[in-house]
């Protein structure tokens, strides 16, 4: 396992690229909060610090903790389910 120092992330073109060490964990699109509350739990699953994935993604340690939480209890439907923000309209097709 990478020391935490080596934990990082970079955003590039709309996309965020994290990293530890030489090895890419995850690659996606800046906009996109459902893949990076997957990040989180599972960078928390690798053995990273709350602490230290809020640091290298710019949250707060209560987000990190929160989201861990809820993936832990209840999975990655746990975490679509618990999205904040309005829901999207229905088109007339839906």
């Amino acid at each position: 396992m990478p020391e935490p120092s080596d934990l990082r992330a970079h955003q590039l073109d709309g996309r965020v690229v994290i990293s530890a060490g030489s090895a890419v964990l995850f690659d996606y699109a800046a906009g996109d909060t459902m893949m990076r509350d997957i990040a989180i739990t599972v960078l928390r699953g690798l053995g990273f610090t709350g602490r230290r994935v809020a640091a290298v993604l710019g949250l707060t340690e209560s987000y990190v903790a929160t989201r861990h939480r809820l993936a832990v209890r209840g999975g990655t439907a746990a975490l679509a389910r618990g999205q904040r923000g309005r829901p999207r309209k229905l088109g007339a097709e839906d």
